[in-house]
């Protein structure tokens, strides 16, 4: 059963699914902001939905990336993929933890500027270590 959900999430329609649900999280809130400012009825509704939205695939996508071993050097995919693994999740969830935070702020619910800074922290961390990843990387490739 485990091998089965593998095989789906490191699927290109995993991902292709992934950016279509993107795409309407960022419609959705793009609309729910405009119809919240309008002061359009259910328009706080639709800006809740796209942000969760996103929130959530930012997470399920990143969380997801395969990692591309370089050929003929295992020794470099050994000291690597944790790199990787480790980069991707932390970005996921930074990401995540910001547009929940957004979200929180958006609101005036508390704990909004809890959700900021860890996301706020989290984010650029997770960037900082995929740079030092591709970095690694490009160190290790043959061209």
């Amino acid at each position: 059963m485990e091998n089965n959900f593998e095989e789906i999430k490191n699927s290109p329609a995993f991902f292709s699914f992934g950016k279509k649900i993107t795409v309407i999280g960022v419609i959705a809130s793009i609309a729910g902001g405009v119809m919240k400012l309008s002061g359009i009825q259910y328009g706080d509704y639709l800006l809740i939905m796209g942000l969760a939205t996103l929130a959530l695939t930012a997470y399920l996508i990143l969380s997801n990336l395969p990692y591309k071993p370089i050929e003929k050097d295992e020794d470099a995919n050994a000291r690597l993929r944790p790199i990787w693994n480790f980069s991707i999740k932390l970005l996921g969830w930074g990401l995540s933890v910001l547009l929940i935070g957004f979200l929180f702020w958006l609101y005036h619910w508390p704990g909004w500027n809890i959700l900021l800074i860890v996301g706020a922290i989290t984010t650029p961390i997770g960037v900082i270590t995929m740079l030092l990843y591709l970095h690694q990387r490009n160190k290790y490739q043959i061209y």
